[in-house]
């Protein structure tokens, strides 16, 4: 199993959170609320929180193929929500 984690820090982490987590959810199974939320892919999970100022986004796969797959697909929606405020993943690998 393959898990990778990013931060960022957004004006409304809340908001973003839902945001990101309902545009999902119009395709595929997710749920959210202010503070946590899910995305099942078909190639792994993402999981959000809300810290604070900071929105943690963790993501667990059993291949890299599966972990390359979500990264891209969250990396394009989260510059593409984010434009403004111009956010940018980056990526770390977590020791299971």
């Amino acid at each position: 199993m393959q898990i990778q984690e990013a931060t960022i820090q957004p004006r409304d982490p809340s908001g973003f959170l839902k945001r990101l987590c309902h545009h999902y959810q119009m395709k595929i199974p997710a749920e959210y609320n202010a503070q946590h939320g899910w995305v099942q892919f078909k190639r792994g999970r993402l999981e959000a929180d809300v810290t604070g100022q900071e929105l943690r986004l963790r993501i667990t796969a059993p291949n890299w193929l599966g972990m390359l797959v979500i990264q891209r697909s969250i990396n394009r929606h989260v510059e593409l929500f984010g434009q403004r405020e111009q956010l940018k993943l980056k990526w770390s690998r977590v020791k299971a």
